[in-house]
């Protein structure tokens, strides 16, 4: 990278910036080729004043990074292509027109803290082990004040300990929750946790007001130090420890991830450590699950002696466009006339009244395009600025159908529609089908136009489960979405692909129109559609109730206020009219009826109520937008993917937020459409497979696809359900590890200057994740893009389908004091078609020392029976995402040693046989004496201090410093203070 004078900074790089390709901003786009990152993007959140050096930071550290990087692989990649994305409002300089790039789909966001992580880095992670994360999340703060350093050590060093997060699906080998910060080895000492356990260091309880430290206490049960004991680390390492990036990145020395490889042995893998790493990837170090992924598996991007310049990155910087353009093609052709009375093309003209009406934001433009045997201009782009303006737009919407289908002749002409209105920019292309193509030209010929173009292509597929597979790439390539309605009476997955495509994708939520509720039923006569709508603190302008129907003449409608007073389309009702009644407006042609309510709506609880006089199919949805743009949003981010190691299982999961800050205690439901049915699926947070963390906002579940075949569409609906629950902050995200401070070899302590601030601890109240209890009532619904399934080749009837493997196992031994008071096993109940239903029955293996290695490769070991149990039943289940306890008694020991180190797994079975694959395997330092109550851990031998120069990281002398003898090292101190014998 070129490094430049503030001033001068901008003016160098745009006068190089042609030398840039263009990129999308997916993950997908992130390649490495030749040892190179290309197609990363950074994007600075709306929020962020202009500031230049800002900018200046991102290359610098960045640009440090990659050489971090470059070593921590071993001269396999390092970065090369950056493209930072700037907000609108940022005008000091000319940056370049973003062209695909976008803040929703950024790798990296420089984002204002939220309260639960602060200015930590973080990134978010929600897949399993070897899955890439979503993004990292820094804050300005972060990359401007130097005083970070101290606290996470070398920037370039944290950036690549997050990289790894996002890009191999490694996880920390710390851990930032109380329970297991320290272990006890099959040594029997007390051991923190890290990696590689060669990491030397000291325990101790700082105070970091007074500067003066204490020693630690234990706990009488678990043998282990209090919370408030904090690991040490010596600023000088043994000879030749280098790891690991994924533990402690402050110290100087490292710069390498552990591995497995013995003949290092001062750098490897700590396989006791109960960590993430451990947990979640099968006791595997970072290294192998790194050399594992796409980047290098099979040999690819060996190690480049030679990388020249290209190891320094090349940047750019960009800028949204102040509006953005849309292009809606629209299918025409024959099959839109549906089955009764063109109720196809009223639905898709339903969907784009909505868009239109709620979805456009001001200062956007429109333009539409019809196809069936050829293609029709039906309106320019032109600039949507008031209401008159989506009227009129809205009055060139087709409502003929018939002839043929052209999808390429009408993505033909929206291009066209995109050149006329600017030659060089384009924008979103949204197609709407309900067919194939059966006419030429084809999308696969017209679709390097679209990319040549940089357009994003979005498809919405209406009884359109198949076929369209080249559509349905092209959107994939240029980084659009796809979605799916298989409902012939039900239009609110079209309402929501529209709303999904046109959210706010520059990072600023308290733009978005949310929608807050969706319904849809066949009413008969005499009965009612009726809901309760929660409007919340969060919303409330620009609050719309839109009905709408297929057949017959508009329903009757009330709309019940919190102050209990009716709008109404009925002549007379029972009871108080709102000022302002009738509020409604009625569109005949396109069978909608609104209800716009004026001003800010009323907190609290509305009520709608819905009378046919014929069998009407009503869709009834609300939208409503931020009450205080200032205030923090809930934000609910969906998405699905196949599981590569469970065939017929998508695995759906929704992220919800407030403010940035992860929402616990929240009802999740997905509604999957199939051609022929719909199903609803309750996703949990409990940390069950495929979930990853337990309370950590992101909501899973499983969906079996086995017998259901093509493209399905879903959504999820987020509602409150007043169950309080407080996740500790080391189980959200995964962040930077902190430096409390450090030990130098003449026995001085040297504190964290700006003391504990952002240590991990068990949050306050105000600082930890939010619980949906106390935000009140509250309901959102998100329309997510579409997945396929294709099924699998059992007939339907048979049930082929295993539980899924358990990920979190947990155990422990009873009682310390008590070697033979057993055993305790804990995790969480997985179902009977992977998370679904209940299993049938358990198997628990055991393994003793060496042979853990077996049961880690094989699942193999001694089986556990039922008269082994003290308490649980092998045959009795529980329902998916319960939480299992069994007790087993001690099983027969080697009387040479004092520790046995166990190893355990449990398989679950379903009633017909399909066996899950191992869990995890947990495994336990099983002492079979009481230990001597421990105060520290085994005496290390410290090397001399060393004769080259101090290190430069952690930071020097002006830190808080406690000398506890210069003439003594730390554990002679300890001995001085008479704490009992080691163990």
């Amino acid at each position: 990278m070129r490094l430049f004078a503030q001033g001068a900074l901008l003016l160098t790089i745009f006068a190089t910036t042609t030398i840039y390709r263009d990129v999308y901003a997916t993950y997908e786009t992130v390649k490495l080729v030749n040892n190179s990152y290309n197609g990363i993007v950074i994007a600075i959140n709306p929020d962020i004043p202009e500031n230049m050096s800002i900018l200046a930071e991102i290359q610098t550290l960045w640009a440090e990074a990659s050489e971090v990087l470059y070593t921590a692989t071993k001269k396999r990649a390092f970065f090369n292509e950056i493209t930072i994305l700037v907000p609108k409002s940022w005008n000091t300089s000319t940056y370049e027109r973003a062209v695909g790039q976008t803040y929703d789909k950024a790798d990296v966001v420089i984002a204002p803290p939220n309260r639960l992580h602060r200015d930590r880095p973080y990134t978010v992670q929600n897949g399993q082990c070897g899955e890439p994360g979503s993004y990292i999340h820094l804050t300005p703060e972060y990359l401007i004040s130097e005083k970070f350093t101290e606290d996470f050590g070398p920037k370039s060093k944290a950036i690549i300990h997050e990289w790894a997060h996002l890009r191999w699906g490694v996880f920390d080998e710390t851990t930032d929750t109380e329970e297991n910060q320290f272990y006890l080895s099959a040594t029997g000492d007390v051991e923190a946790t890290r990696c590689p356990k060669s990491l030397e260091g000291e325990y101790i309880v700082p105070n970091y007001q007074t500067g003066e430290i204490s020693e630690c206490s234990y706990d009488p049960v678990t043998f282990l130090p209090n919370s408030s004991c904090i690991f040490f680390l010596y600023d000088e390492q043994p000879v030749g420890q280098k790891a690991s990036l994924m533990s402690h990145h402050a110290l100087e020395n490292v710069e390498l991830f552990c591995h497995s490889d013995p003949n290092d042995p001062v750098n490897l893998h700590n396989t006791e450590a109960p960590n993430d790493q451990n947990r979640l990837c099968g006791g595997r170090s970072v290294w192998d699950v790194i050399m594992d992924s796409p980047d290098f598996a099979a040999g690819l991007n060996p190690p480049n002696p030679n990388p020249g310049d290209a190891i320094r990155p090349l940047f750019r910087m960009v800028k949204p466009f102040p509006f953005r353009r849309y292009v809606l093609v629209l299918d025409t052709s024959g099959s839109m006339r549906g089955v009764i009375d063109h109720e196809r093309i009223l639905m898709m003209r339903q969907a784009v009244n909505q868009f239109v009406k709620l979805f456009v934001e001001a200062g956007d433009h429109v333009g539409i395009v019809s196809f069936s045997s050829f293609a029709r201009p039906k309106s320019q782009l032109t600039a949507i600025e008031t209401d008159e303006d989506r009227d009129e737009k809205l009055r060139h919407v087709p409502s003929g159908a018939r002839g043929s289908t052209c999808i390429g002749c009408g993505i033909n002409a929206a291009l066209s529609v995109m050149d006329k209105s600017s030659p060089d920019a384009c924008g979103d292309i949204i197609v709407f089908t309900d067919g194939e193509e059966t006419q030429a030209p084809y999308v696969q010929s017209v679709a390097g136009k679209v990319q040549q173009k940089k357009c994003r292509m979005n498809a919405i597929f209406l009884l359109n489960p198949k076929g369209n597979a080249a559509l349905q790439n092209l959107v994939k390539t240029t980084g659009g979405e796809w979605f799916a309605s298989n409902n012939e009476n039900d239009i609110r997955l079209l309402i929501g692909a529209f709303g999904k495509i046109a959210s706010n994708i520059d990072g600023d939520p308290a733009k978005k129109t949310s929608e807050v509720h969706s319904n849809s039923k066949i009413v008969e006569p005499g009965t009612n559609l009726e809901a309760d709508v929660k409007i919340d603190k969060f919303i409330g302008n620009n609050t719309k109730f839109t009905f709408t129907w297929l057949t017959g003449e508009a329903p009757g409608v009330t709309l019940t206020s919190p102050h209990k007073c009716h709008f109404t389309t009925l002549a007379a009702i029972a009871g108080k009219l709102c000022a302002g009644n009738p509020l409604h407006e009625v569109n005949e042609q396109i069978k909608t009826l609104t209800f716009r309510i004026p001003g800010t709506a009323k907190i609290g609880t509305w009520h709608y109520s819905v009378a046919t006089s014929s069998a009407q199919s009503i869709t009834a949805t609300v939208s409503s937008k931020s009450r205080d743009a200032a205030a923090p949003q809930i934000n609910v981010e969906s998405g699905s993917k196949q599981d590569p190691n469970k065939p017929g299982c998508i695995v759906l999961h929704a992220r919800v937020t407030v403010g940035g800050v992860p929402m616990t205690g929240a009802k999740v439901v997905a509604t999957i459409t199939k051609l022929d049915s719909v199903d609803l699926l309750e996703l949990f947070d409990q940390g069950a497979a495929p979930d990853t963390k337990a309370n950590d906002g992101v909501y899973t579940r499983c969906f079996n696809g086995a017998n259901a075949n093509g493209r399905m569409g879903w959504q999820v609906a987020v509602t409150s359900q007043g169950k309080k629950v407080v996740a500790e902050q080391g189980s959200i995200d995964s962040t930077a590890t902190f430096n409390p401070g450090f030990i130098r070899r003449n026995g001085t302590i040297v504190l964290n200057k700006n003391g504990d601030e952002n240590r991990p601890r068990p949050p306050t109240e105000d600082e930890s994740t939010v619980d949906s209890s106390t935000v009140g009532g509250f309901s959102r619904v998100v329309t997510s893009e579409g997945f396929f399934a294709e099924g699998l080749t059992t007939e339907p009837d048979v049930d082929s389908l295993p539980p899924s493997s358990i990920t979190d196992l947990r155990v422990k031994q009873k009682s310390i004091q008590d070697p033979d008071a057993g055993i305790v096993l804990t995790f969480s109940a997985p179902g009977d078609d992977y998370d679904s239903g209940t299993a049938a029955s358990y198997v628990i293996h055991y393994a003793i020392n060496t042979a853990i290695t077996n049961l880690m490769s094989s699942g193999s070991g001694e089986m556990i029976s039922d008269l082994e149990l003290v308490e649980g039943d092998l045959g009795s289940p529980q329902e998916a995402g319960n939480k299992e306890v069994f007790q087993v008694r001690t099983p027969s020991l080697p009387d040479t040693e004092n520790v046995v180190k166990i190893g355990f797994t449990v398989t679950a079975t379903d009633e017909s046989g399909n066996e899950a694959g191992p869990s995890n395997v947990a495994v336990l330092n099983l002492y079979k004496a009481p230990p001597v109550i421990p105060t520290l851990p085994p005496i290390i031998n410290i090397p001399p201090p060393r004769t080259t120069p101090p290190p430069t990281h952690p930071p020097s002398s002006t830190q808080s410093t406690t000398s506890i003898n210069a003439q003594r090292p730390v554990r002679e101190y300890w001995k001085s203070l008479q704490m009992g014998p080691y163990f």
